[in-house]
């Protein structure tokens, strides 16, 4: 297993698209720090790109990495020489999260400590930005008291969910096997997306239970975006997101053993 694994990385730290990708990444966070330097409310930016941009094309793009090894016969020639089905799908799945969440991490690390650098350490109160829409409870918070709770909350959930679309993705990737998966996968996201943002709105209008919205991965990470504080829901809401990931990596991993690739 440890020469499969050693394998999937191999390819991965060797393909040009992800080198690519992650100059691109660290370039633009430093680039978006540097003209957001003076908008506090600009620590939020990773947060926001999390939800909105990366479940659907990073999750195109390991598709991308993924779908040569159901055509050209990578897995087929796994399984020959004894690789157990389980420990390809585990790798492979491994893989995809670690490129994925590299590329999170990367944009989020240069934006946060080129900003940290830029900004001032004026109070939110001094902030006309920040200040419009805000609680009045926070408008004495420094950035630098702000961004210590803020930053690693941001992260760690940002991070799971983009894990929670890797593996939405790695299951598109074993039923469309294929250039057709692209499509799929992309719209399979933004299912998942806006049926979150869905709930959301008809929990306001017609009074369902708001709790429910912690089932929802885009949802929870748009309702702990729109503020500064740790959300109340933030425990109970990345346990459902890791549950829920646990549950589409078990039914993959199923029906992965039950694929043909002859």
């Amino acid at each position: 297993m440890a020469k499969l694994f050693n394998a999937y990385f191999c390819r991965l730290s060797k393909w040009t698209v992800f080198r690519i990708l992650l100059a691109l990444l660290f370039a633009g966070g430093i680039a978006a720090a540097v003209i957001m330097h003076s908008n506090q409310s600009a620590w939020n930016l990773p947060y926001i790109l999390a939800y909105l941009v990366f479940p659907h094309y990073v999750g195109i793009i390991t598709g991308l990495f993924n779908y040569p090894l159901f055509t050209n016969g990578t897995i087929r020639n796994q399984l020959s020489v004894g690789h157990k089905r389980s420990h390809i799908f585990l790798a492979d799945w491994a893989v995809s999260n670690a490129f994925a969440v590299a590329l999170y991490l990367v944009f989020a690390a240069s934006f946060f400590v080129t900003f940290a650098l830029c900004s001032d350490s004026a109070s939110a109160a001094q902030n006309t930005n920040l200040m419009e829409g805000m609680p009045e409870n926070i408008l004495s918070v420094s950035a630098g008291d702000i961004s210590a709770k803020a930053i690693a909350s941001s992260v760690l959930i940002s991070a799971v969910q983009i894990i929670f679309f890797t593996t939405v993705t790695q299951l598109f990737c074993i039923i469309f096997k294929g250039v057709k998966s692209f499509l799929a996968i992309y719209l399979g996201n933004q299912a998942i997306m806006f049926s979150g943002i869905g709930y959301a709105t008809l929990a306001g209008k017609y009074d369902l239970p708001e709790k429910l919205t912690i089932l929802f991965p885009t949802d929870v990470c748009m309702s702990m975006s729109s503020s500064f504080a740790v959300d109340s829901d933030f425990l109970p809401a990345l346990c459902a997101m890791l549950a829920e990931t646990a549950a589409l990596f078990l039914a993959g991993i199923l029906y992965f053993r039950k694929t043909d690739f002859n």
